[in-house]
């Protein structure tokens, strides 16, 4: 198991696609200008080493986020990695943030499949979707007009496909927006805590 970080170090878990280790490009770009100082990022095999299938990814991605609880803790998905992050946050994993990268809402040629969005209309956890507008798992619009999503669900287009072939700066933008979304999860948990801080006082 990887050692805890410093108290106050933000962490990043990533999930990548069912289609890894073909799409490992993404994990590449996100861990060059994310890892850092003061920042922990753990990936596809750091997580799950060589299980596959949704329910092992799972309890591996559970475990590690246990593992971490109480840390600043923001999970990226790039698909069906997407679709394990929320459906863990769902089922109660110690998540700040959330972020995937082409959620797939439903499979290309396929009927719809309730259990990749039904949990998304209850989500508690903040959850970015930056979805491309030539995702062919299904675009901004279709998921928005199609799909109940929990006021925690945020999804922004991106000008990409489902396989995220991006340019160096579209990926600097990407990565910005994310640790836009884990800093806006921050001062909100701090304002929370000032004001039961707060209300404690009001209340001796």
């Amino acid at each position: 198991m990887v050692k805890a970080p410093p108290m106050g170090m933000r962490v990043f878990l990533y999930l990548a696609g069912d289609s890894h280790p073909v799409d490992q490009h993404v994990e590449q770009a996100l861990r060059r200008r994310l890892a850092g100082q003061g920042v922990l990022f753990l990936g596809e095999r750091d997580i799950c080493d060589a299980d596959r299938g949704l329910e092992k990814r799972k309890s591996a991605f559970v475990r590690m986020s246990d593992h971490f609880a109480g840390k600043q803790m923001i999970a990226i998905g790039r698909s069906s990695g997407g679709r394990i992050i929320s459906l863990a946050a769902s089922e109660g994993a110690p998540l700040t943030a959330m972020v995937a990268l082409g959620y797939p809402f439903r499979a290309p040629g396929s009927d719809e499949d309730p259990a990749r969005t039904r949990h998304l209309a209850s989500l508690q956890v903040p959850f970015l979707i930056l979805q491309g507008e030539a995702d062919y798992y299904g675009a901004r619009e279709l998921a928005m007009e199609r799909y109940p999503l929990s006021p925690a669900v945020r999804i922004e287009a991106i000008e990409a496909e489902h396989d995220l072939h991006l340019s160096q700066e579209q990926w600097d933008m990407i990565a910005a927006r994310i640790v836009r979304h884990a800093d806006e999860q921050r001062w909100t948990a701090r304002l929370q805590r000032t004001i039961s801080g707060l209300a404690r006082r009001m209340s001796r």
